[in-house]
């Protein structure tokens, strides 16, 4: 049995490899818009391939997501794959599609995300927002 940590890494080069990819860019030159403060730790564009599982890496950190902005497309299918790197507890909340759930340090989660539909839809840390801790998908048509 592989230790956690190396399973997660192996995950992320099977997409960043794979068929279903990601393709980050450090600009965030995004036209999503948030209330209050942000900490931009990046955005990534989603490239889905059908019939392939679709995995994104997303890690809770220093009051920020890492990626801050996700592009996808209308109706992609994915799994967060959610670590928290830190060393406080973290949220992962999504209040419009009623997801909130809690990711302790050093621990991490899958949360399978389905037929996205376009416009802007944000999560938040409830637990720090108000520090920026807050980002969002933009979905394409």
């Amino acid at each position: 049995m592989r230790p956690r940590g190396r399973r997660s890494a192996l995950l992320l080069i099977v997409v960043l490899t794979g068929t279903g990819c990601v393709h980050s860019s450090k600009t965030s030159a995004s036209s999503i818009s948030f209330a209050g403060k942000v900490n931009r730790r990046g955005t990534v564009t989603v490239a889905h391939a059908p019939d392939q599982p679709t995995l994104l890496q997303m890690d809770l950190s220093n009051y920020a997501f890492t990626p801050t902005v996700v592009k996808v497309k209308a109706g992609t299918d994915l799994t967060l794959q959610l670590r928290n790197t830190g060393t406080v507890a973290h949220s992962f909340t999504i209040n419009a599609l009623h997801v909130d759930f809690v990711v302790l340090p050093g621990q991490g989660v899958n949360q399978p995300m389905k037929g996205f539909t376009a416009g802007q839809i944000h999560f938040v840390c409830r637990f720090h927002r108000t520090r920026g801790m807050q980002g969002g998908f933009l979905v394409d048509p």
